[in-house]
């Protein structure tokens, strides 16, 4: 296990595997594009995984210890201008997804929200890793083991590192009413707390 800053961050914070720490350009993305696989190769200009290029080596696993999280968020409209910038999509990720150059599936979705955003708004994110998948530094030193479906002269990446698990964002516009708003408000914190408890 390493201890030393820098690395990728992972399903359990106690544990910290040697995922291909010899590289020193990581870039760590949140999963839009649901094909990406450990071993994919990666084209970070236009952040996109590369179709049908794969490479196979030996994986390991990392179990999670770490519970869901839940959490419900209100914010202005200054604050909520930029919704993916808010829910901390990183920059080249926010603006290939305005660009279109990728698909705005998943949480990159939150760009297509048109709804007007006030103090009835309330955004419910829920996290919970369940396991991680990843390469350790000496598979790429181990002669005839690398195995490519197909190279790509566009790729600038591989995934070395895949935390799998729920990611989840989910908008609800409450009525414009202020009088149930705090029981309603009581309702979603009870939501919040039994959707990670673990009893």
């Amino acid at each position: 296990m390493a201890t030393k800053q820098g690395y990728l961050p992972i399903c359990d914070p106690d544990f910290t595997p040697i995922a291909a720490s010899t590289s020193n350009s990581f870039i760590s993305r949140r999963a839009i594009d649901p094909s990406g696989r450990l071993g994919s190769l990666y084209d970070a200009y236009s952040d996109r995984v590369l179709s049908n290029s794969n490479i196979n080596l030996s994986t390991q696993l990392a179990g999670s210890h770490r519970r869901p999280e839940c959490f419900i968020k209100t914010c202005n409209v200054d604050e909520c201008a930029n919704l993916l910038k808010w829910w901390n999509i990183q920059d080249e990720q926010r603006l290939d997804v305005a660009l279109q150059t990728i698909t705005a599936n998943g949480i990159g979705a939150l760009i297509n929200y048109s709804r007007p955003i006030d103090k009835y708004t309330r955004f419910i994110g829920y996290n919970y890793y369940s396991w991680t998948e990843y390469f350790e530094d000496d598979v790429f030193g181990r002669p005839n083991k690398s195995r490519s479906s197909r190279s790509d002269a566009h790729a600038t990446h591989m995934i070395v590192l895949v935390n799998w698990g729920i990611d989840a964002i989910v908008v609800l516009q409450l009525p414009h009413d202020d009088e149930p708003i705090n029981e309603i408000d009581n309702v979603l914190q009870k939501l919040s707390y039994h959707s990670t408890s673990e009893d």
